[in-house]
């Protein structure tokens, strides 16, 4: 899985996907046991460059297992800890009913665009 960060104000956007491009990331990726922690990587280096405003955009991501849920929520926490936002954009049908029967959805907002999500921090 390659992830591919880009700063819009002061958000940073962290996109998860197969193949890392210039323009970003493509390619449709699973979010797991093999590659959790790498977003957990990219939420550590967001906040030690002071980013503390976080939207995880998952477009990219058709499937979610518990240690991909424990990674999404364990930035959640890290994120809210330095008194920053975490948010979740662009989920598929299928990651967003996860996001929903976790309960997950409670804790952290999740919009349906990138652009809805920005406009909200």
């Amino acid at each position: 899985m390659e992830i591919f960060t880009e700063n819009k104000g002061n958000v940073s956007i962290v996109h998860l996907g197969l193949k890392k491009e210039a323009s970003g990331v493509s390619g449709e990726v699973e979010l797991d046991v093999d590659n959790n922690y790498l977003l957990s990587e990219a939420v550590e280096n967001e906040l030690a460059k002071g980013h503390h405003h976080i939207l995880l955009n998952i477009k990219l991501v058709n499937y979610v297992d518990s240690s991909g849920l424990g990674a999404i929520f364990d930035g959640y926490k890290q994120v809210s800890e330095k008194g920053g936002i975490f948010k979740i954009a662009c989920p598929n049908v299928e990651v967003k009913r996860v996001l929903e029967i976790t309960k997950i959805s409670k804790k952290i907002d999740i919009f349906s665009t990138q652009e809805q999500a920005l406009q909200s921090f």
